[in-house]
């Protein structure tokens, strides 16, 4: 069984080195689900256990970018839509 690499800390990355960091991880990730041994026929493209794979690659490349962004002083909104006809004003 092949040893799971520990992931680098991204809250210690700059900018540039955060970038190609979640570039990488993309790669990683297309590279991922378009190997022939994770792929199956039917409702599911991946086997459960390529899902449970990639669904955590997915995770990691959204807590990079959301650091990405925050090092870039663009403003999160967690709070999702707050327009008209919303209770949360």
């Amino acid at each position: 069984m092949a040893r799971r690499v520990k992931t680098p800390d991204i809250y210690a990355m700059t900018v540039e080195e955060l970038e190609a960091h979640v570039r990488q991880l993309g790669e990683r990730l297309a590279e991922h689900d378009a190997r022939p041994e994770n792929r199956q026929v039917g409702f599911h493209l991946l086997t459960p256990a390529a899902r449970k794979r990639s669904a955590a690659m997915g995770w990691e490349i959204y807590h990079a970018t959301r650091q990405l962004r925050t090092l870039r002083g663009e403003t999160i909104n967690d709070a999702g839509y707050t327009g008209r006809n919303s209770n949360r004003r």
